[in-house]
């Protein structure tokens, strides 16, 4: 498993992570999250990262020879409002649409709206768990371990250390168990 700057520590975090360990050896499952592995590290997690900084500060036109069906047109003509609204007002909604509002995100919140052909639909917290994972848990496993290249090399300079003092140890006992001793009185 290839993961950035990761050892192999941390590169078995993120199997742990990822696996399903009731059903390890499902292809299916392995390749969603793989797919996750992906879509987590490289788009969902550093969304959610400009998403919970712009928080804290403060498409392609439809064309006809795609066959897009009524709802795709329909969710790609609401998608376009929204953000036509947002880059007007900074605000995505329409003011005359109050039963189903996209909520500003918040960094407590975390609420984001689901895009898709059915009505919105408001979630908190996208992908948090494996978000956790990428930005903090990982980082930190990867400052602690260091390289372990490194970590290796100063384990084999130790153990040689202490084999030699073992190596010298060993000598001197036998030297001294082969001296006389005294008899008692």
């Amino acid at each position: 498993l290839g993961v950035p700057q990761a050892n192999e520590l941390a590169a078995e975090a993120v199997v742990l992570q990822y696996t399903d360990w009731l059903d390890q050896d499902n292809p299916v499952k392995n390749r969603e999250a793989l797919d996750d592995i992906v879509g987590d590290h490289n788009v969902v997690c550093p969304l959610m990262h400009f998403a919970q900084r712009w928080a804290e500060r403060g498409g392609t036109p439809l064309n006809p020879g795609l066959n897009y069906t009524a709802e795709e047109e329909a969710l790609s003509r609401r998608i376009m409002r929204y953000w036509g609204n947002f880059a007007r007002t900074g605000d995505p909604n329409e003011p005359s649409e109050q039963e189903r509002r996209w909520p500003s995100y918040t960094a407590a919140g975390q609420s984001y709206a689901r895009l898709n052909a059915r009505p919105l639909a408001v979630a908190q917290g996208l992908r948090a768990q494996a978000c956790a994972f990428w930005t903090r848990f990982l980082p930190k496993l990867l400052n602690v371990t260091g390289p372990m290249e490194e970590a290796e090399r100063q384990w084999r300079l130790e153990f040689h250390r202490w084999s030699s003092y073992m190596m010298r140890w060993k000598s001197q006992f036998e030297l001294y168990s082969r001296q006389e001793r005294c008899q008692p009185l």
